[in-house]
Order: C-alpha cells, then sequence, then structure tokens
C-alpha cells in the first residue's frame, strides 16, 4: 500500500512540475525593449537578413543558464546575447512625444559566458542571420534554454520570402575614437590594434562600411609620417566586410570653443600636407587594383554655418587646388559652393532646406544626413530613451528624401560618459544618453548594443525598399510614405513597421 501511495505521490510531483517548472519564458518583440506585451507575430524575413528574438526568463529561484540554441540550420550566424540595463538622467527639451518612461532603459548587449548564475530574471536577444542558400517557406525552429532546473524548448515562427537581401547600397558611418578606456593597452601597440579590430568587426556586422580616421593619428608637420594613419586603412580592408570609403580626419576646426568663432587650420602647411597625403594613398594599392584616393574623402572642418562658412571654403580651395580629394562634411548652412563639398551632410531638421532638396543645373553633389544631440523633440534620433522604432527608421528616412548615406559622429566615444551604466547622458554637455557611443566597453570587451541592433535593421528595410524600387518606385514610395510623412511625423510603432516590412517582401516575392 505504501509503495502504491509513493508512486501516486512521485506521479503528481513529476505532472506538477511539468505544468509548473521552475522558470518560465516570454517572448516579446525585439523592438519592444521595456518589454511591456507579449510577441506571437511570425517574423517576416528575406534571405540574408537577421532574426531577432527577445525572451524574458522568470524563475522564482536561483538557477543557472547553462546555454541557449536556436536549432535549425537555417542560419549562418547565431549569437545570443543577455540585456543589461543603463540609466540616462539628462532628458533634453522639448521631450519626444513617444518617450519611454524613467532613468533607466535596456540597451547594453552583455557576451553570454555560459553557465551563467541568475538569480530570478534575465533577459536575451538573439540573433541570427537567415542563410542565403535557405528555401523559402514558414519555420518554427526551436529556441532551446538549458538551466539546473531543466530545458525548454518554444518555436520561433519565422516566414523566408523567395528574396535575397542584396548589397547594403546605404552608406552609414559612426565615428571610431581611439580611447580603449584602458590605461594597460599602449596606443598604438600591436595589442591596441587588435582590440581596435574587435570595434571595426563589430561595428560591420551592424551594418557600417564607411571608416573615419581617429583625430590626431598622423603628423601634421614635415616630415609629414603616415604611418599611424596607414595601419588604420589596413585594420579597416582587412575587418570589415565593407569599406566603400576612407574619411580624413578633420584639416581644421574653430579657434577657440565657441560656435561662432572663425575657422582656422590645424595644419602649418597646409598643401604641403595634403600633398604628402594625397602621394600617400595613391601608394597603396588594394585587391582590385584601386588605390586607397579612390575611396578617400577628406573632411576639413565640421560643421560649418553661416558666420565662418568662408573661412571653411578657403580651407575647402586650398585642399581642392594641392589635389583631386572628395571631401565631405556636416553642413550646418544652406549657403554652399557643390564646386567645393561632394558630400554633402544636412542635420536631419535641415533636410528640406530648397538648396538640399533642388536638382540645379549641372547636377548635385552626394547628399547624406546626420543626426547627433539634436535634432531633439519628435525627430528620429538613436538615444536610449526613445523606442527602438525611432532608431530603426533613420533609414526609412534616407529613403524617403532620397539621401543615400547617415553620419553619426559617436560610436564610441566613452569619455563622453565616465561610467555608462550609471549615467548614459552627459548633463554637462547635455548630450542625451546614447548621443556619444552606439557600443559600450566593460571589462576589456567592446559590446554592441539594443540601438546598434535597431540601426542594423532599418539598414536593412533601405535595402528592401530599394530593391522595390527599382521594379516599382510608386509602390515603395507609398509604402515609406504610410512610415515617414515628413522629418518628425513618423509612424515608428513596431506593429506599422512589420506591417508595411510585410508588404515589400509580399511585393518583391510575387504575392498578392
Amino acid at each position: 500500500m505504501r509503495k502504491h501511495i509513493l508512486l501516486l505521490c512521485l506521479s503528481i510531483w513529476a505532472l506538477s512540475c511539468t505544468r509548473n517548472p521552475a522558470f518560465e519564458l516570454t517572448v516579446y518583440d525585439p523592438m519592444d525593449k521595456m518589454c511591456c506585451s507579449e510577441f506571437a507575430d511570425t517574423s517576416s524575413l528575406a534571405r540574408g537578413e537577421t532574426l531577432s528574438i527577445q525572451v524574458k526568463l522568470r524563475s522564482g529561484q536561483a538557477i543557472t543558464v547553462e546555454g541557449i540554441s536556436l536549432e535549425d540550420r537555417l542560419f549562418d550566424d547565431i549569437e545570443v546575447w543577455r540585456v543589461g540595463n543603463v540609466r540616462s538622467t539628462y532628458h533634453y527639451s522639448p521631450p519626444a512625444s513617444d518617450r519611454l518612461y524613467g532613468d533607466c532603459f535596456p540597451d547594453i548587449l552583455y557576451y553570454t559566458d555560459f553557465p551563467e548564475p541568475l538569480e530570478q530574471e534575465a533577459t536575451y536577444f538573439i540573433e541570427a542571420r537567415v542563410s542565403r542558400d535557405a528555401r523559402p517557406g514558414v519555420y518554427r525552429p526551436k529556441l532551446k534554454f538549458r538551466t539546473s532546473a531543466g530545458t525548454q524548448t518554444m518555436p520561433v515562427p519565422v516566414k523566408i520570402y523567395p528574396v535575397t537581401l542584396e548589397k547594403q547600397s546605404l552608406k552609414l558611418v559612426n565615428w571610431i575614437f581611439d580611447d580603449l578606456r584602458d590605461s594597460s593597452i599602449v596606443r598604438y601597440s600591436d595589442e591596441y590594434f587588435r582590440e581596435m579590430a574587435e570595434i571595426v568587426r563589430l561595428a560591420s556586422r551592424y551594418g557600417q562600411n564607411v571608416w573615419k580616421i581617429p583625430e590626431g593619428t598622423d603628423r601634421t608637420e614635415a616630415p609629414y609620417d603616415f604611418s599611424i594613419f596607414n595601419r588604420y586603412v589596413e585594420l579597416f580592408l582587412d575587418n570589415a566586410e565593407d569599406v566603400e570609403l576612407i574619411a580624413g580626419n578633420h584639416i581644421g576646426g574653430r579657434s577657440q570653443s565657441r560656435w561662432t568663432d572663425p575657422i582656422v587650420s590645424r595644419i602649418p602647411d597646409v598643401e604641403g600636407y595634403v600633398a604628402a597625403l594625397y602621394d600617400n594613398l595613391c601608394s597603396h594599392k588594394m585587391e582590385d587594383g584601386r588605390s586607397w584616393a579612390d575611396i578617400y574623402v577628406q573632411h576639413v572642418a565640421d560643421e560649418p554655418i553661416e558666420c565662418n562658412i568662408a573661412d571653411w571654403e578657403s580651407l575647402a580651395r586650398r585642399v581642392k587646388a594641392t589635389a583631386p580629394l572628395k571631401i565631405i562634411e556636416a553642413y550646418r548652412t544652406p549657403f554652399y559652393n557643390p564646386g567645393l563639398i561632394d558630400i554633402i551632410v544636412p542635420q536631419l531638421d535641415e533636410v528640406s532646406w530648397p538648396s538640399y532638396t533642388s536638382n540645379p543645373q549641372g547636377g548635385q553633389s552626394e547628399k547624406w544626413f546626420y543626426t547627433c544631440m539634436y535634432p531633439l523633440w519628435d525627430y528620429p534620433n538613436r538615444f536610449v530613451e526613445l523606442p527602438l522604432g525611432k532608431t530603426r527608421i533613420l533609414h526609412w528616412m534616407n529613403f524617403r528624401f532620397g539621401f543615400t548615406g547617415y553620419l553619426h559622429w559617436g560610436l564610441n566615444y566613452w569619455a563622453g560618459a565616465e561610467n555608462p551604466l550609471e549615467d548614459l547622458s552627459n548633463p554637462a554637455s547635455m548630450w542625451p544618453g546614447g548621443d556619444a557611443m552606439l557600443f559600450y566597453r566593460l571589462g576589456g570587451r567592446t559590446l554592441p548594443s539594443l540601438r546598434a541592433a535597431a540601426m542594423r535593421d532599418g539598414v536593412n528595410d533601405h535595402t528592401l525598399l530599394t530593391m522595390l524600387a527599382r521594379r516599382d518606385s510608386t509602390a515603395a514610395d507609398r509604402i515609406c510614405r504610410e512610415i515617414i510623412e515628413n522629418e518628425y511625423t513618423c509612424d515608428c510603432t513596431p506593429a506599422s513597421i512589420r506591417k508595411q516590412r510585410k508588404e515589400i517582401l509580399e511585393l518583391l516575392a510575387g504575392e498578392e
């Protein structure tokens, strides 16, 4: 009798463990970083795109996460991150109407070094790139969580369309700075460049294909020494998936720190420096036979405005008179000479100036746009207190206005926040949280962010829109306008972005 009672108790215990596991998993939309509502939709993707999955694990007891895997042969590259929170105490004004509440926001993506002890809960962000050879269809790959309290699997519905993502045409640059936040690493040593290579590979993973030489890395007095400059170019060429352009650092800047100060040269002999630089560029050949000069663009002085534009133009003329270098610049005045600037980069709130949107006789310079600590209010930007959709649609903006590139000044300006986990913003400089950095540097490792993933997905959206525009420009324009009405009126909700993306894929696949 006691034996039967024991067997009955064991059976009831086993049944209760199945129905009430020691931990539960909840899937959230990867664009919903605050995890406000569960996600049960099917992800619609082209071959070559990246599937993102966000799962929160909750446990009533301390457990150890032993591993997380995505079981399917659909994917070429799978990365599992643990989402961490950052604080941002500076809240700009006027605020965005959809600003997220509070001072603490999920953003940083930690490498997962399993096994990982877990007290009560953690959010995981899984990225999986769909193979370009994947067969179209509807799949339910299994996401498996192995823990000390048992194993759970859950299906992740995915629809792969018979569409292959083309090579990215959008040019994208976030400026790299040469500070590793590690005093034990000698600047410009072999160890230093190994760490910088990690940053380049990571930025490339998230869509960067234009690379700026960090400030102060070459001698500006004769005899000119380009050894550090050259090593950076080689670093980019060897570690980035794509190098569309190499951008040189600024030749000039404001004489003092005031916005209205004159622009002056930082180099005693501009002509001598530019001539030596150009000879150096031409002396290096790439595998395809082109020289570095063929992919090089030069910054002159950052963000000229009306009162110092004459100074900027004087410097630009000296550069152009010495060597056939293309010039790129973040530009803050509608008055510009198209003969002096090859890639003009207005701020997002200035892209509708007639001088930027018109097409004068003789053609128009290539134009990008940029964001930084501005624009504020309801404009899309990549601040940590904004919804991820508002970061993602930055590149819908590129398509909407016919711009071909995007620039941001802060990939890794880690000096912009003494401790980004304590405060990612910089109230003294009025920098909103996230303006100074898209990546983090902690414990000797460079870490990406949810915002970087949103930027990458926005770049892929741009590519799909561009592909559709070649087939049906009216449809592509209509779909984009469903998201972007103007520079500051946008529907960046996850549901809307998913709906419009699905229509793009269906039109590309020839589905009704």
